[in-house]
Parts: structure tokens; C-alpha cells; sequence
């Protein structure tokens, strides 16, 4: 939310839980993210400590998951986990 504007600097509001858990997940639709790569994105909004609250809370609700490389996907997402096994 911009509280100020000019030619010269804008001055926003940090978003709040709910608005960054959908701010989050908008950034994991396109693919699979690092903690790293979504921070990249809200620098100077959220902490890095912040989206990783976030992230976990979401894990822990089942909305995500983290592979083996560290990055973040939403589940049934196209490149994401779909919940099914591949493996024989």
C-alpha cells in the first residue's frame, strides 16, 4: 500500500500476514521459487525471516512444498508436486 509518491521516492506500507501469504503465493504460481528468488522480489517490504514464517506456514497447512533444492512450489501447480509418486 503506497502512503506517499513523488517524482523522487514512494514510500509503502509493509504488507501485513494475510496480504503477504497472497503476495507469496502470486510469486510460487509462476514456478518454483527459492527462499532467496522471493525475497529478490519483496526486498525492501518483507525480511527474509518474514517470508520464511510465511512459507513454513504454508507448508505446514499443506498449500506448499519444498523440494530437495530448496524451492517452493504450490501443490498441483504445473513443474510443482501433485502429491503423486513418479518413482518405481
Amino acid at each position: 500500500k503506497v502512503l506517499y509518491e513523488d517524482p523522487d521516492i514512494v514510500v509503502a506500507m509493509a504488507p501485513n500476514e494475510s496480504e503477504l501469504r497472497e503476495i507469496v503465493l502470486d510469486i510460487i504460481k509462476s514456478g518454483p521459487k527459492t527462499i532467496k528468488e522471493i525475497h529478490s522480489r519483496l526486498a525492501g517490504i518483507a525480511s527474509e525471516d518474514k517470508i520464511r514464517r510465511c512459507l513454513m506456514k504454508l507448508v505446514d497447512e499443506g498449500v506448499i512444498v519444498v523440494d530437495e533444492e530448496g524451492r517452493y512450489s504450490v501443490i498441483g501447480s504445473i513443474g510443482g508436486f501433485d502429491g503423486e509418486d513418479y518413482s518405481e
